[in-house]
């Protein structure tokens, strides 16, 4: 990680109250940042957040905001990002030395471009957290995907290193990048609430099958970190068909295809034994 020595203003407005923003601008309060300014278009959110973080002013006059700052952080959905980077930059004002960084996981930081033609500095800093409510202290540890120029890395930095985080810089499709976070926390999600649904049908307490079903996941994590595919476990590993077969016939048909394309996917990557034969069975019509 690259450092800088200079001192850094440990002021930051929130443009965007939702989970994320929110969930930031409390951390950050807890180690010692002010929060100036709070600002979205939901009259609601934002004094809900205001109570959450116990600071920073509401205001509604953006044009306010961007004169008595000099960080802002745009935590506004993807699909706004655009349109709040227009109306900041049709206040006709100077953005020179100011810092803007969105926390999009999917979208560059070049969608700020015009803010740095107008003299701003633009970044991006993406918490690898999954922000299930607002109010949400960022974990010591916390990894936070970054691309953005060198202003804007230095804040960055601070905030990372108040955060007690670690910093990854995004070089390449940030869409991938993206895509790789969504399928280790979304989807793994899903398959994990999939696997409670068949544990509470096979009769075992709800209580229980999380406990064992968090205990084994974890553990297959680590076994697949330390070994790739050949970390991987199950009956399409060692070749056991009718075990397969019995799987199958317990599922749903939309589960069914999931179950399926999941296991034609791992015979791709050659780690099954009798992949012929279980690929007969994955691709017999019901």
């Amino acid at each position: 990680m690259r450092k800088d020595k200079s001192e850094i203003k440990k002021e930051i407005s929130i443009i965007g109250t939702g989970k994320a923003g929110t969930s930031l601008a409390y951390s950050l309060k807890k180690k010692g940042w002010k929060i100036l300014y709070l600002f979205d278009k939901d009259d609601s959110a934002v004094a809900e957040s205001q109570l959450i973080i116990g600071g920073g002013r509401i205001e509604n006059n953006i044009e306010k905001i961007i004169e008595n700052g000099d960080f802002f952080v745009l935590s506004v959905p993807d699909g706004e990002l655009r349109k709040i980077t227009k109306k900041i930059v049709g206040l006709n004002k100077s953005l020179k030395g100011k810092v803007f960084i969105q926390l999009s996981g999917s979208v560059p930081s070049k969608i700020l471009e015009p803010i740095k033609e107008k003299g701003g500095h633009t970044g991006s800093l993406h918490p690898i957290f999954p922000f299930f409510k607002k109010k949400v202290k960022i974990p010591e540890g916390t990894f936070f995907g970054w691309e953005g120029d060198e202003e804007a890395f230095k804040k960055c930095v601070k905030i990372v290193e108040d955060l007690k985080g670690k910093l990854v810089e995004i070089k390449k499709d940030k869409i991938l990048y993206h895509l790789g976070c969504s399928i280790a926390s979304n989807l793994l999600s899903i398959l994990y609430l999939m696997a409670l649904e068949k544990s509470k049908e096979a009769g075992i307490e709800e209580k229980i099958a999380k406990k064992f079903l968090t205990s084994l996941s974890f553990n297959s994590i680590l076994s697949v970190e330390e070994m790739g595919w050949e970390g991987v476990t199950g009956p399409a590993v060692r070749g056991d068909k009718e075990t397969i077969k019995n799987h199958l016939k317990k599922l749903s048909p939309i589960e069914k295809r999931i179950y399926k394309n999941i296991l034609l996917y791992f015979i791709e990557k050659g780690y099954v034994k009798e992949a012929e034969g279980i690929i007969e069975i994955l691709k017999e019509k019901e």
